[in-house]
């Protein structure tokens, strides 16, 4: 189906409501409610003109803590209808980290689910700015939209935004410090469209997102689904349980499974028919060691690696026509039409094999338009020479293959040596009783770095921390054996399942953290003598 010419999502969602007024867009599992594209034109457009009503306009923020999937489309193609930008709140933030979420992005008024009032409650004598509760729900101190929107609203003019206009405000994942808000351009949601291309090249297909709405997984594929008149189905959040009787039942085609996904799914009893269903691609990243097992058990054709971050469009894909092997799956795919470069410190470039900072050039309406309210942060995150620098380390083979090593912030330095804690992660799963692990650097006696391994047993198994590290002393150099172990029944981790390490950084060694050092007692709740 031929791409409509507008680039804003309420440009495509008003297109797609002329064109094909009566087609289903977006179904949502857990309330099993349909919405055709005139149901998404009519209904944001409402909200647009509610949120007009409340002095919201162009170049505001909309603050929003949502759960399901159709509120949350309205929302953002409402606020984006009236040039406003809208921020989707993690809704794991409350009390002081939830207000200096609000005091960095400032919004113009607050939209949430009733499910959060408690959170939102303490709040309310402090906030100068309406509260609004999505749906019927009606709550002293809180508006209701339904009531609102019963009422006379102001005719607006659509706002059809450009390339280089924002689209919305996500928040980082707050996996190695305090969340920022990166504001959005359309050319940014634009630059996706790649992926639905190699998930399902001839635009018929079905999409299944079972992510938050304040994640770009869940940001994404509406946008897509937009562009490309294709559906999109989406949950509260992803149930193990749950997935394979989704997909059937919807008919999705195509969809996003991370690393922990699909370890939950393989851990999952097999059944006789766990293959037939209507997956046809899958895109993820990390991928684990077992994604060849992964597809032959669930009869997915191809799946695609893929690297991307709150700030920057996917810029890595596993090639057209390829799936993803146990002998590539560290690879993140090679270059998707975005320009890349790896360099040292001194941003030099790094020869082929060698280890370097991953920075991302082109346009700002590309990737990003910086940090809302953040102008320190928004300018330490480019180059002078107009590279956005991600933090992350990567080298790329002679194929053009690019494999991720680490977050700079992750990487650890021991008596002199680099160490990946990706690397070393990769090995500790391999042993048979680790489920789950994080590798974070902890400070030394000696200087510089040790190496810890926080670790989650399998179901039904026990870790012995020496033969762990036994193990790994068979598979990784010896500076990169860890020399600290900690047995965690669950690691810390944001809502989108990525481990939180400055968590665990944070929290270091314990008193029930083993010492493999041939000086210590076993134990490391303090720093050991010589």
């Amino acid at each position: 189906m031929k791409s409509p010419k507008s680039v804003s999502l309420p440009g495509l969602i008003r297109l797609r409501s002329q064109t094909e007024g009566d087609a289903v867009a977006l179904r949502t599992v857990d309330d099993e409610s349909a919405y055709t594209w005139s149901d998404l034109h009519e209904s944001s457009m409402a909200w647009a003109g509610m949120l007009a009503r409340l002095g919201v306009g162009h170049g505001d923020v909309v603050a929003t803590m949502l759960a399901r999937g159709d509120q949350a489309a309205v929302s953002w193609i409402g606020a984006a209808a009236i040039g406003a930008m809208e921020a989707p709140l993690n809704h794991a933030f409350k009390g002081d980290w939830l207000r200096r979420v609000l005091t960095t992005i400032s919004p113009r008024a607050i939209v949430i689910d009733e499910r959060f009032t408690s959170i939102w409650e303490p709040l309310l004598p402090e906030l100068t700015v309406p509260v609004i509760l999505s749906g019927h729900a009606t709550q002293r101190g809180f508006l209701s939209s339904a009531e609102l929107l019963s009422g006379s609203l102001p005719q607006i003019a659509l706002v059809d935004g450009g390339l280089a206009d924002p689209a919305c405000v996500i928040l980082t994942s707050g996996t190695t410090g305090n969340s920022k808000g990166v504001i959005v351009p359309w050319g940014r949601c634009a630059g996706t469209i790649q992926i639905a291309e190699a998930l399902d090249p001839d635009a018929d297909g079905t999409y299944y997102n079972p992510f938050p709405p304040f994640h770009w997984s869940a940001r994404g594929p509406l946008y897509r689904a937009a562009a490309r008149g294709t559906g999109l189905v989406t949950r509260e959040g992803f149930r193990t349980s749950a997935w394979l009787d989704d997909v059937r039942r919807f008919e999705c085609t195509d969809t996003l499974l991370i690393g922990a996904m699909m370890a939950f799914l393989m851990d999952s009893p097999e059944r006789h028919d766990d293959a037939d269903n209507p997956i046809r691609a899958c895109v993820g990243g990390p991928l684990p060691p077992y994604v060849e097992d992964f597809a032959q058990r669930f009869g997915i054709d191809r799946v695609v690696a893929t690297y991307a971050m709150s700030e920057i469009v996917n810029v890595f894909l596993t090639p057209a026509g390829s799936s993803v092997t146990a002998a590539d799956f560290l690879s993140c795919g090679k270059e998707a039409g975005f320009p890349v470069r790896l360099v040292h410190e001194d941003s030099t470039p790094v020869e082929v094999g060698e280890v370097g900072e991953l920075q991302v050039g082109g346009e700002a309406s590309t990737l990003n338009l910086g940090y809302l309210n953040d102008p320190v942060a928004s300018a330490a995150a480019w180059t002078e020479d107009g590279w956005f620098k991600t933090g992350d380390l990567f080298r790329a083979d002679a194929d053009g293959y690019h494999y991720f090593v680490d977050r700079m912030k992750d990487a650890l330095r021991r008596r002199g040596e680099n160490i990946s804690s990706a690397e070393v992660e990769v090995i500790a799963l391999r042993h048979s009783a680790v489920a789950e692990c994080a590798v974070v650097p902890t400070p030394s006696e000696w200087s510089e770095d040790e190496v810890m391994i926080f670790v989650v047993a399998a179901p039904g198994a026990s870790v012995e921390p020496a033969e762990l590290t036994d193990f790994m002393a068979e598979h990784v150099p010896a500076f990169a054996v860890p020399r600290f172990v900690e047995l965690i029944d669950e690691l810390p981790k944001t809502p989108t399942m990525k481990v939180q390490k400055s968590v665990l950084r944070e929290r270091g060694r314990g008193p029930h953290t083993w010492d493999r050092s041939p000086q210590s007692d076993r134990r490391a709740g303090s720093l050991l003598a010589k």
